[in-house]
Order: structure tokens, then C-alpha cells, then sequence
């Protein structure tokens, strides 16, 4: 409820429609659904008390124990953007930008995934999840999230766009490792990694996460561009930023010195440890696709030109390559991220043409260089602006650089920033 007015902040159509939306999904969806989830809890054990409520579990129905755990899975899941609950999330990035990170990177999301957390751990607790076989369901739901919202994210020209389905795979990393705790307490090993990965990755993402919002954020305010194909040559204008962003990146993708892969690691070696083998192939699948959705953009940012670009083919084709177009097809007809426009749509994200005007039009800034375009270097390319902050107010630069550097020190010095530290206290205690 009062993250409502945040969404719908612009008072545009299309944020009113998706504060609507949001609100019906996260509060009469899921909120709903948690609170019937416990009063199920409650009737089958007899109290709601951390626990206390798995002996009871234990005695009760086996199938209503099922249908408690579904109900609350799906109840914070929306929340957690578990597909086929997720759309909430990327219409909600027509929020400002420091909204966009509250509600990508650190509130609205992980209260989901801390909510499943606390359902399979304190609620159920491992051992219980493994036995009735709902834990390895959750898992699997959560692969298929992971794997399919990271090869939408490919096609998504607009970077926020890009970002929000990255924070929906990202998000699914958390639900695997937690959905992977019952066949590892049953198994017997591979519970204390399984949980040390998935509980990690919720600070090691809301660092990565929020470096990248606010690069997103800043590039808008300083150069009104918001779309990956008008953001060739960017780096030379802000090389700041775009250093910080590709960091981030990085770290999503789980390149080793940054946080991100200090938690999939862990997430790795527990599967395999648990015998659930093809989720550890599913999280390197993940790993590449990371790649294939960033790295474009950091490429593009500070090996290219506006004028001078070159051929990305896993993004350009409708399925990747260059199927569909001819050998001798100019260059001029693929578009970027997504290839050609199916009939009805255009090539950004399927967005109304008309409403992207429309939303041009209500600019009232302009870039400093060049005061008659919006978005992207214009016809003159991107001005240097150097390494000394010149890219803009140091307001905006600081909190970017400084939560980009935090993402580092999570992934050296994992123990010396104290989460990991926090986090195998839990696992201790979740083992014993």
C-alpha cells in the first residue's frame, strides 16, 4: 500500500495502469494468499510460531501440508516474481529510477524471497519440505524463471526493461538455493552450502542490482537515453558510470572478485553436493545468458561508435544469429535486440509507438551538448567528459560508486563484510 503511489509517481497512463497492476498482483494476490496460507497452518499445527509449526505439519494431512506450502509459495512467489507471477515487475519499472531500485533491488522483491525463506526454513523447515516433495517442485519453478525471464531480457532494447527481467532471473537464484534445502536435508549433505548460497545472494544482488538502477538513472537525467541502441559510445561520456555498470554486470553474471559469485558458487557446488546435478547446468546456462544480455551493452559502450557499430548475433535475429535475413541484407535492417518486428509490434519491447512519443514530447530538459535531441549521442557522437566526474553531479556519481565498490567487497572479502558471516549462523542453526 505504500509502495503504491511510488509506482504510479508520473501519473501518466501508463504508470497509473501499472500502479493498478501492482497493486492487484502484491496485495489482493499475494497478500491474500499468505494470509490464507497461514490460517492453513494454523488449523493443521495448531499455532503460527517459528518453530513450532513443523512437528505439526508433520502429523497433518499430507496433502493439505502440500497445499499450505503451495499457497504460501505462491503467495510470496508473487512477490519474488516466480513466473507465471511476475509481470508485475518489469511494468513497474515505469517508476523513477530510485524507485525502481526499492523495488527491484531491496524492499518489495526480498520481503518475497525472505517470505519463502522463512516458509522453508522456520515454517517447514528443510527436512519436512524434502519428505512431502514440494522442494524440489519450488526448485524447478525457479529454474524455469531464471532460465526463461534471462533469454527475454536478450530481446528488451529498453535498459530498465533489460534490468527488470534480470532482477526476475536473479531474484529465482534465491528461491533455487532454498527449493534445493529439501532434497539436500534429505540427502543428508549439501544443506548448510545450498542455503549459504541462496541467503547470500539476496545482499550480493541488492549491491549489484542498485548499481545498475542508478546507472540507468543517471544516464537518463545527463543524456535523456534510455533504450541499449542509442547507447553506443556512451563509455566516452561517462566512463564513470559505465565502469561501475559493467561491474555490476560482472558480478550477475558471476565473475569471480564481485559478489555475485560468491553466492552462485556456493548454489553450484550445493546442488551437485545434494545429487541435483542438472540445476548446477542450469545455473551455468544462466551464467551465459548473463553474458549474452550484458555484455552488449558494455561493449557497446566503450568499443563503439554511433556511427560505427558492430553486428551483435546473438540479439539481432528473432532466434538468434541472423535467421531470417539474408546474406546480403543491408545492415541498416536489423534491429537491435530483437530482430524484426512481428506483425502489429514494433522493436522495443513491443511498446505502442505512439506512447514512446508521446513520451519524448514531455521532456522538458535537454542534454547539455545538445539541446534539440533526446536520447542517445546525436549527430555530433558523445562529447568526453573524462575521468574526474564531469559526467555529472558527484550526488548521483557518489552512492553509484561507493555501491559498486560494496559489490566488490562482497565478492574478496565475503566474511570482513560480515553477511556471509550472519548467514552461515542461520545455516548452522537450520542444520541443527
Amino acid at each position: 500500500m505504500a509502495t503504491y503511489p511510488l509506482v504510479a509517481h508520473d501519473e501518466t497512463d501508463e504508470a497509473r495502469a501499472a500502479g493498478r497492476k501492482y497493486l492487484a498482483y502484491t496485495f489482493f494476490g499475494g497478500g491474500v494468499l499468505v494470509l490464507a496460507g497461514t490460517a492453513l497452518v494454523f488449523v493443521l499445527a495448531g499455532t503460527t510460531t517459528f518453530g513450532e509449526t513443523a512437528a505439526g505439519l508433520a502429523s497433518a494431512d499430507p496433502t493439505l501440508a502440500r497445499a499450505a506450502f503451495a499457497i504460501l509459495a505462491a503467495g510470496f512467489g508473487v512477490k519474488a516474481a516466480l513466473m507465471p507471477l511476475h509481470s508485475w515487475l518489469p511494468d513497474a519499472m515505469v517508476a523513477p529510477t530510485p524507485v525502481s531500485g526499492l523495488l527491484h533491488a531491496v524492499a518489495v522483491v526480498k520481503s518475497g524471497v525472505f517470505g519463502i525463506a522463512r516458509v522453508v526454513l522456520e515454517v517447514f523447515e528443510p527436512e519436512l519440505v524434502g519428505e512431502l516433495g514440494v522442494g524440489i517442485v519450488l526448485a524447478a519453478v525457479a529454474a524455469f524463471t531464471l532460465t526463461a525471464a534471462s533469454i527475454i531480457a536478450l530481446r528488451a532494447d529498453r535498459l530498465k526493461r533489460r534490468l527488470a527481467y534480470s532482477t526476475v532471473s536473479q531474484l529465482s537464484y534465491i528461491v533455487l538455493g532454498l527449493g534445493l534445502a529439501g532434497p539436500a536435508a534429505v540427502a543428508g549433505v549439501g544443506l548448510d552450502t545450498v542455503v549459504r548460497g541462496g541467503l547470500l545472494h539476496i545482499p550480493a544482488h541488492a549491491f549489484m542490482k542498485l548499481t545498475l538502477f542508478f546507472c540507468a538513472g543517471i544516464i537518463h537525467v545527463e543524456t535523456h537515453t534510455d533504450y541499449i541502441s542509442e547507447m553506443n559510445g556512451i563509455g566516452k561520456r561517462m566512463p564513470l558510470t559505465m565502469t561501475a555498470f559493467a561491474v555490476a554486470a560482472a558480478g550477475m553474471a558471476g565473475i569471480p572478485l564481485v559478489a555475485g559469485f560468491v553466492s552462485k558458487w556456493f548454489l553450484l557446488v550445493g546442488s551437485v553436493e545434494a545429487g541435483q546435478a542438472v540445476f548446477a547446468v542450469v545455473l551455468v546456462l544462466s551464467g551465459v545468458l548473463n553474458i549474452a544480455y550484458f555484455w552488449p551493452i558494455v561493449y557497446g559502450a566503450f568499443f563503439e561508435s554511433h556511427a560505427a557499430t558492430d553486428g551483435k548475433p546473438l540479439v539481432e535475429g528473432p532466434l538468434g544469429g541472423y535467421l531470417g535475413r539474408s546474406a546480403t541484407a543491408d545492415d541498416s535492417e536489423a534491429i537491435a535486440d530483437g530482430g524484426e518486428p512481428a506483425p502489429g509490434e514494433n522493436a522495443r519491447d513491443n511498446e505502442d509507438a505512439e506512447s514512446h512519443d508521446n513520451e519524448d514530447a514531455d521532456h522538458t530538459h535537454h542534454d547539455h551538448e545538445h539541446d534539440d535531441h533526446h536520447g542517445g549521442s546525436g549527430p555530433g557522437g558523445w562529447d568526453r567528459a573524462g575521468w574526474t566526474g564531469g559526467e555529472g553531479s558527484w550526488l548521483m556519481l557518489g552512492p553509484i560508486l561507493a555501491i559498486a565498490a560494496g559489490s566488490i567487497v562482497l565478492g574478496i572479502l565475503p566474511y570482513e563484510a560480515a553477511f556471509l558471516e550472519l548467514i552461515e549462523l542461520v545455516a548452522e542453526g537450520v542444520s541443527a
